[in-house]
This record gives structure tokens, sequence and C-alpha cells, in this order.
């Protein structure tokens, strides 16, 4: 039994099944749900399995927040690259991996810039 999302462990599994090992896969993932309450999915045991269907795309939209700083949306342009300078998407912007789609936003004019994230600055 695994978390839909713990790839690693589904593709241990897919290795152990292709060397022979008569395994049964059982997927279950959680979702929050009206207050106070979780969703819980549990799939019937799997004999084939995508270890990657839960994961992110890795395709992202990050708003360059012209609004409030016209030189923040400048900087980010004119040096290519996403960032984020306010709680909490400076946090969530922690997300991107390399090799991820970013679309850089602006509100009122739409997509200015896109590109891969080639590396990632804690």
């Amino acid at each position: 039994m695994t978390n839909g999302l713990d790839y690693r462990t589904r593709e241990a599994v897919r290795y152990w099944r292709s060397s022979g090992l008569d395994d049964r896969l059982w997927v279950y993932r959680a979702y929050a749900g009206i207050p106070d309450e979780m969703l819980l999915e549990m799939s019937p045991f799997r004999v084939c399995d995508n270890p990657y269907e839960d994961i992110a795309e890795g395709y992202y939209v990050l708003n360059t927040n012209f609004r409030n700083s016209p030189r923040d949306h400048d900087e980010m342009l004119a040096s290519r690259k996403a960032a984020a300078y306010f709680d909490p998407w400076k946090f969530k912007i922690e997300r991107l991996q390399r090799g991820d789609v970013v679309f850089l936003y602006q509100s009122g004019v739409g997509i200015v810039a896109l590109g891969a994230e080639r590396h990632v600055t804690p």
C-alpha cells in the first residue's frame, strides 16, 4: 500500500514485478474535502501501474507582480529569471525543479516570457 504521490515506491514495485516478483500494488490518495473532513480514495490492486500519473506536469505560471513592483517585473525580464519576493509566493516558488517550464505572466497583458528552469537557488 502506498500514497499515489510516492513515485519511488511505485517505481520499485514496477521493477520488482518486471523481475518476476508477484506483488500487488494498492494505491491510495487523500484529498481535503469540506472543512474538518478528509476524503480517501483507494484503488483496487493493480497489475499495471504508472508511477508518474500523480506527479505535476512541471508547468508553472508566475505573476511578475508588475502592479506592485514594476522594478521586480523589469528585473525578471532583463535577467531572464523567475523570482518571488513576498510571502507566501517566495516559499511556493521553491517547488520549481530543473527542467520545469515557467511562464511569466503580467496582469492585464498575459504571458510575457517563458523558459525552462535551469537551476534553482534556495
